[in-house]
């Protein structure tokens, strides 16, 4: 299945959910390329972008130091981590292809990394991971 901008359709989660490959399309690489290259234009002017490139909660109008920028955006990923014990697989594939579809849209400031895998890509990496 190549996601797109388009809504997944119900049928299309459950394949990915028991096992069907998501793999990226030109198409989405493009759109992706595209908004990322926009957010990384807004980080060059310096100014202040929730989450980007300041602190959250009450640290909002805190900003944070480009060096540091990647630790807080793994520490926000790593702090919303929760544990739920044990969980089936298929739901697993299923939450996680929902939030590559939303990432394939191209708002996410998401960047396309080619790396090996089982589809041989993988995902848009989080900016974090930039």
């Amino acid at each position: 299945m190549t996601p797109s901008h388009l809504p997944m359709a119900q049928e299309e989660l459950v394949a990915v959910a028991i096992g069907r490959l998501l793999v990226p399309g030109d198409q989405t690489k493009a759109r992706i390329a595209a908004n990322r290259a926009i957010l990384e234009e807004l980080m060059s002017w310096g100014d202040a972008i929730y989450r980007l490139s300041t602190r959250v909660g009450h640290g909002k109008n805190t900003r944070v130091p480009g060096e540091a920028l990647k630790q807080l955006q793994q520490l926000l990923v790593s702090s919303h981590a929760g544990s739920f014990g044990t969980v089936d697989r298929t739901v697993v594939r299923a939450a996680m292809a929902v939030r590559v579809c939303g990432m394939a849209r191209g708002c996410s400031g998401a960047s396309h990394l080619r790396q090996p895998s089982r589809g041989g890509e993988t995902w848009p990496a989080p900016a974090a991971r930039r």
